[in-house]
């Protein structure tokens, strides 16, 4: 099979071409500087003996992931198998803060990245959690070279209302979150600014740090606050 691929998906300021390819398969990648007209410029420099003035100079990436496929009997079309976790929907579960209605609590700590080209709104994506005691809640979002996200932090009142409490908005840092919560329920959503056409590149992910420990672990006394 070959590919001939011209150009690509221009973001800040690149060009990026996508394709599946089977194994041992041969790459070549030509580079050509089209100038449509000369240089005058250059051809005074050259006559110095300077060296002439090049406007075109670029660099080349090539990436390369490896990706499973999973054939499913009862399905036509083949499925990708990514090395990513899912984001969840809820963090009441055993690896995060446990069940709800445990008894105890859990505290976590996790630097992950998550599969984000199997979300079905490519909008965004909540992570629903209940809290049994006062938390402190620590949520930081690795830079991504081409996907633009924010982070929110939202509390519910009741099932009619929601407050929205803090909200990242970092423009080329680290997105965080840091909130001392009371007991209740809230949910932290990832909303996607970049074009749906990045998100859905196969096994693409973003990087999360989450970390969550009650005021008695970590030996804070008195009353907490949202914040």
């Amino acid at each position: 099979m070959k590919h001939c691929l011209v150009g690509g998906q221009k973001a800040y300021n690149e060009f990026h071409n996508i394709v599946e390819v089977g194994s041992k398969t041969l790459l070549r990648l030509w580079l050509f500087k089209h100038s449509s007209s000369p240089d005058l410029s250059s051809s005074a420099s050259t006559k110095n003996n300077e060296e002439p003035n090049e406007s075109g100079r670029y660099q080349v990436q090539i990436e390369i992931n490896r990706a499973n496929l999973l054939k499913k009997k009862k399905a036509a079309s083949n499925q990708l198998r990514c090395q990513e976790l899912e984001l969840p929907n809820s963090l009441n579960i055993d690896r995060y803060l446990g069940d709800y209605n445990s008894p105890v609590q859990k505290s976590f700590h996790y630097l992950e990245r998550f599969r984000i080209d199997n979300l079905k709104n490519n909008s965004g994506h909540q992570m629903f959690f209940k809290l049994q005691e006062p938390t402190m809640l620590r949520v930081v979002a690795k830079l991504h070279k081409h996907i633009e996200f924010d982070l929110e932090l939202v509390q519910v009142i009741d099932p009619t209302r929601s407050v929205k409490l803090i909200e990242s908005g970092a423009k080329g840092f680290e997105d965080t979150l840091l909130a001392q919560l009371d007991r209740g329920e809230y949910y932290i959503r990832v909303v996607f600014v970049s074009e749906a056409f990045f998100l859905a590149q196969p096994c693409q992910s973003i990087q999360l740090e989450m970390a969550f420990s009650t005021l008695a672990k970590l030996n804070i006394k008195g009353s907490s606050s949202s914040g």
